[in-house]
């Protein structure tokens, strides 16, 4: 049910997150863009970005569990996990799970490891998979399939 919430609205909220890159990172076709999801909508977001100038993405369909450590429960902080994460400007995320799995302390990891280059998050997840308290973070942006919606919706009622 939740891969149908906002099925029609794919290459809305990717034209609204080309307008934000493009500001961001000044044009998108060097963007490197990861989808890490179990759901469909998130896959038909990545392809309309590529669409729309997006060189290629890669996908992680694996369940994100076996990023976390078992006993405790937390995502793993490893060095291979960083280095992996890091090299991606782009990180979409949406599992049905309604688990909180990137928070501040992984994504101020992050980017350390990009030298503070910016790292901009779409959360795909209902209610949300990334904590909203990384937005406070410098050259850190986050933005949900609602905001992203929003934003197009604006755009189009002001041109």
């Amino acid at each position: 049910m939740q891969d149908n919430i906002f099925s029609s609205k794919p290459k809305q909220i990717s034209q609204a997150a080309v307008q934000i890159l493009s500001k961001v990172y000044g044009s998108i076709d060097n963007v490197n863009l990861i989808v890490i999801s179990d759901m469909k909508l998130p896959l038909n977001i990545a392809e309309n970005l590529k669409k729309l100038g997006l060189k290629d993405f890669n996908f992680l369909e694996d369940p994100f569990d076996k990023f976390f450590n078992k006993t405790e429960k937390q995502l793993s902080k490893s060095e291979k996990f960083l280095k992996a994460f890091s090299q991606y400007d782009v990180i979409m995320i949406g599992y049905k799970d309604q688990k909180k799995l990137i928070d501040v302390s992984l994504v101020r990891k992050i980017l350390k490891k990009r030298k503070q280059r910016p790292i901009f998050f779409i959360d795909c997840g209902i209610p949300g998979n990334i904590c909203v308290d990384i937005s406070n973070l410098s050259n850190c942006y986050l933005f949900d399939l609602n905001d992203l919606e929003q934003l197009y919706t604006s755009w189009i009622q002001n041109n």
